[in-house]
């Protein structure tokens, strides 16, 4: 197959110290988050087909690290310092308003790195591999703000994923899951079932839609669970073998169909001597079965069948599905001089992304999209 090039349609020097984080909000907009704490608000001109700059916030971080949308049209930010930031979007305006400061009345909630919203809309801030214990906040109408609901309480979480049934699965340092069972009078969580999943640090889970659990950490291996009959135990049920380097991310790109993508061998923090390693898995009757594997980080998947593969120099390829394997399909490229950390697939058929030169990098990969995008599922480091 023909590899085609993809250059970029626009390039913005936009942050000082990297960009960490992209959001898309409800109506569209982006925002930019990056070392430099500011958080930057954009539009995407449908007329010029740019990003135009609507406005720039200060926060109280010194480094964002990730911003996220919420179910009650906030903004959510956390990073170096600063606590938990909740912003206003005014829309009209184009601004952005910080609403609310989480945390700030003790040091030990001043950085975050973690953000998990759960279905009912609860927040659930941590640090990776952090002392402290995850915190989970509730939505207040009344008070039209977060409040604190409760600590979990574990320390050194990697990863915390929820089921269908919003009960929630922990992964620690020492290689440990927790299965908490959530009371859904009290909106409240409780520690159920720990068993030893891995030697080492669990780094990765994943729910699928099928029901059941997949776990990779610093052994290398990836772990199938199911739920016991009584839905109080997990049963391991495989264990997935080919990596040769701690796993860090697994996602379910369709029902069936699992990517699995370990650290490869670092030398400094971006550099390799031997880069990530994803590897393809799916589902068939005898079990979980490997299909291909590559060279490549695995940021994101774009339905049907696109995976966006950051191949470590500063550009990213589109892989499509053909017949059983994924081949590389586009590579998009002369648009970052460092390695790429996020992106947003636009509304319109558009890309951005974000990376560690600074630079937010608009591509147009409209004749790759066979259908409208509803859902895209993210990685990162």
């Amino acid at each position: 197959m023909i590899v085609r090039t993809i250059n970029p349609v626009q390039i913005l020097e936009a942050h000082q110290h990297g960009i960490w984080t992209l959001c898309l909000s409800a109506d569209h907009h982006l925002i930019s988050g990056g070392g430099d704490g500011l958080l930057k608000l954009w539009k995407f001109d449908v007329q010029t087909e740019k990003l135009v700059l609507l406005s720039s916030a200060s926060t109280p971080h010194t480094g964002i690290l990730v911003v996220q949308k919420t179910k009650y049209g906030k903004l959510v930010s956390v990073g170096h310092h600063g606590g938990i930031c909740v912003w206003n979007i005014e829309h009209e305006k184009g601004l952005l308003r910080l609403h609310q400061n989480l945390g700030m009345e003790t040091e030990y909630w001043e950085y975050n790195d973690r953000i998990l919203e759960t279905q009912t809309g609860h927040l659930i801030t941590w640090i990776y591999l952090g002392a402290l214990p995850p915190i989970v906040w509730e939505w207040s109408s009344e008070e039209g703000s977060y409040r604190l609901k409760q600590e979990l309480p574990m320390n050194h979480v990697s990863v915390l994923v929820e089921d269908l049934y919003g009960n929630l699965f922990s992964g620690d340092r020492d290689g440990k899951i927790t299965w908490w069972w959530k009371d859904i009078t009290m909106q409240f969580w409780t520690a159920g079932q720990t068993l030893q999943a891995h030697k080492g640090a669990v780094r990765a889970m994943t729910w699928t839609r099928e029901g059941y659990l997949l776990s990779g950490g610093d052994d290398c291996l990836i772990k199938y669970w199911q739920p016991n009959m009584d839905f109080k135990s997990l049963v391991l049920m495989d264990i997935l073998e080919g990596h040769s380097s701690p796993i860090f991310h697994i996602m379910e790109t369709k029902a069936g169909e699992i990517v699995s993508n370990d650290h490869g061998v670092r030398i400094l923090a971006f550099r390799y001597r031997r880069k990530p390693e994803f590897r393809v898995w799916r589902k068939k009757p005898e079990g979980i079965r490997f299909v291909q594997n590559q060279m490549g980080f695995v940021r994101g998947y774009l339905p049907p069948d696109l995976l966006i593969i950051d191949e470590m120099e500063g550009s990213l390829t589109l892989w499509k599905r053909q017949q059983e394997n994924y081949v590389r399909y586009a590579i998009m490229k002369n648009g970052h001089r460092d390695l790429i950390v996020c992106f947003e697939v636009l509304s319109d058929g558009y890309l951005a992304t974000g990376g560690l030169d600074g630079r937010l990098v608009l591509w147009d990969i409209r004749s790759f999209l066979a259908n409208e995008i509803n859902e895209v599922q993210h990685e990162s480091y």
